[in-house]
Order: structure tokens, then C-alpha cells, then sequence
């Protein structure tokens, strides 16, 4: 299958790219900028720039493809209407250009935040309402209602990933960084648990839509197996630096007022808060969880990367990148 990829220059787009080479399928990269094609293009992966909220140049572009991977999206946390702008609005032009093509499928990657957290720890399963609690969780689940509206168009999937890490990955780099200082915060508390997926593992799983029998429409959660406790995260991490790690739980009453401070500061000065009211709301849910039993059997897929073994590598890969 010759299959678009959108956002392929990311961390899962590019992983998602190499897996579809991997398996015999044929990657097109769809990128903003020249710049970004670069290392895709020295990897052998062809490209093409463009914009996604072009629809002639793209309904071009979707002719000459079988599948369409949309994996692009994001926003500015400063400014929660940049999650609509970016996830939503491409997303429709996508679908617009797609229609009237004999696409055979159309996979979103979409976020468990579109779900939202579980309230009471048990794993949300794949027919669990949508909740999301924040601008960014809105914008995916407003962008699953749009390729939705087209499942008796063409054949659709919706990837939910929860945190998703991994050589490569910038968003777990500070956790790992004040592990390697033998501390870590944990907002809320120490009793949280969270479903994790390594990346190689979420990529394997989207390349599967595109070859296993499923009905049009269908939701897949995908995680590395049961939900873990923080605990385990740090287990984890201890025996890769080979130190005790302390955990420093944060109460929400003082979390939430110093985040907002920081949050304040940011603006005032102009820069990009590293904490918004959103993402408060969000590190304070004590369980994001989901569960994958339907995915691994409707998709014929099984990860296959434990979690100490994900974190000693991504670690390790840290190390040699000169990260941390």
C-alpha cells in the first residue's frame, strides 16, 4: 500500500513511516517545510511539502495514494484555540479531499485525552464515552467526529494512544532528567496509575489498520498491557541509573496555586508557559488508564516492548544524544 503519512517528520510519524517500510508498505511523507524533509529524505523516505488546509493541491496529492495516516496535529499551550486551528481544522480539510477517492483506509491518530482520565482507575474501554477535560482532549475528539461523519465513505480507524515514550521522545525528557537527580515530582500525589505504549509498539498497531478486518469506524486503544502505578515508572528508572529515586508527591492545593503563579509569570514575560489551568487539570487526574483487549484481538497486534525494558533504552538513548 502506498500510504500519505501527515505529521511524519514527529516522533510517532517518523516511527510510523520506518514500520510501514518494515512491512512492505510505501511511505509519503506529508511535511510544512523543506527543512523538515530533510532527514526523512536521507532515510530514504519520500516527501512532499505542502500545506493541509490547501484542498486542490491536496485532493492531488490523496489520488495518488491507498491510505492516509493522519498523525499530524498539536497547538500552542499558551493558546488552547491553537489545539482547534491545528487538530481540527486540517483535519477537515483532509477529510473533504479525501471524498469521492477510492481510498481503502483512513486512520486518525487521535489520544486518550479525547477520552479523558478514568474516574475511579478502572481501564477505559473502547466504547467508553468521550470526556475529555481539557482544549487539547476538545480538539481530538472534535477531529474523531469529523472522519467519523465519512466511516460509510471510507474505511476508518481511530487510534487513541496514552502517553507514548521512547527514543526520541522530548516530553517525558524532564522526568527522566530529575530521575537521573535521584528525584522526580509527582503532582497530586504518589498514587496515580497510567497506561503507557513504547513508540515502536504504537507504530506497529497503526500499521495494522491498514491490514486487519474491523468495522468502519472503529476505536482502538493501545497500551503495553495492564496500567502501571507511578511506582513502577520509577522502579524502572532506578535500575537504569542505579540509584534510589525519591518521590516528591505534590498536593494539589499547593500544586495548582504555583502552577498558576508560573503561569502568570510566563505570560507576563511573554513566553511559552511550560503549565497551563489545562494541563493542571490533567497532571492532577490520579488515573489515565485504558485497556486494550479489544485492539490486540481485533487487530491481531500484542506489544511486544515491557516497560523496564522501553525506559532502560529510552534512557540509554538519552545518555548517548547527550539529553541528560
Amino acid at each position: 500500500m502506498r500510504v500519505l503519512v501527515t505529521g511524519a517528520n514527529g516522533f510517532l510519524g517518523r516511527k510510523i513511516c520506518d514500520e510501514l517500510k518494515s512491512q512492505g508498505h510505501t511511505p509519503l511523507a506529508f511535511v510544512r517545510g523543506a527543512i523538515q524533509a530533510e532527514a526523512l529524505q536521507t532515510a530514504g523516505i519520500e516527501c512532499i511539502v505542502g500545506s493541509l488546509t490547501e484542498p486542490v493541491p491536496l485532493k492531488k496529492i490523496l489520488s495518488t495514494v491507498d491510505a492516509v495516516v493522519h498523525a499530524a496535529g498539536g497547538g500552542k499551550a499558551s493558546r488552547p484555540e491553537s489545539f482547534f486551528e491545528n487538530n481540527v481544522r486540517p483535519t477537515q480539510c483532509l477529510v473533504e479531499a479525501s471524498k469521492g477517492l477510492p481510498l481503502k483506509r483512513w486512520v486518525l491518530i487521535s489520544s486518550l485525552a479525547a477520552a479523558g482520565p478514568s474516574p475511579d482507575g478502572t481501564p477505559l474501554a473502547h466504547n467508553a464515552p468521550t470526556a475529555p477535560m481539557s482544549p487539547y482532549g476538545e480538539s481530538k475528539a472534535a477531529a474523531e467526529r469529523c472522519v467519523l461523519k465519512e466511516k460509510d465513505s471510507f474505511h476508518v480507524a481511530i487510534i487513541r494512544p496514552p502517553a507514548i515514550y521512547g527514543p526520541g521522545d522530548s516530553r517525558w525528557l524532564p522526568f527522566f532528567r530529575a530521575a537521573q537527580k535521584k528525584w522526580v515530582p509527582l503532582p497530586g500525589g504518589k498514587r496515580k496509575t497510567l497506561s503507557l505504549i513504547h513508540v515502536a509498539d504504537c507504530a506497529a498497531a497503526v500499521v495494522r489498520t491498514l491490514e486487519a478486518d474491523f468495522p468502519s469506524g472503529t476505536n482502538f486503544f493501545v497500551d503495553d498491557g495492564p496500567p502501571h502505578a507511578i511506582t513502577d515508572f520509577i522502579a524502572a528508572l532506578e535500575r537504569v541509573f542505579g540509584h534510589a529515586i525519591v518521590p516528591i508527591g505534590i498536593p494539589a492545593w499547593l500544586f495548582r496555586p504555583v502552577a498558576h503563579a508560573v503561569y502568570g509569570v510566563a505570560a507576563a514575560l511573554g513566553r511559552e508557559p511550560l503549565l497551563t489551568p489545562s494541563k493542571v487539570k490533567e497532571l492532577l487526574c490520579p488515573h489515565w488508564v485504558c485497556d486494550s483487549a479489544q485492539t490486540q484481538s481485533m487487530l491481531k497486534w500484542r506489544p511486544q516492548i515491557s516497560l523496564p525494558a522501553g525506559v532502560e533504552e529510552t534512557a540509554h538513548w538519552y545518555q548517548k544524544e547527550g539529553w541528560i
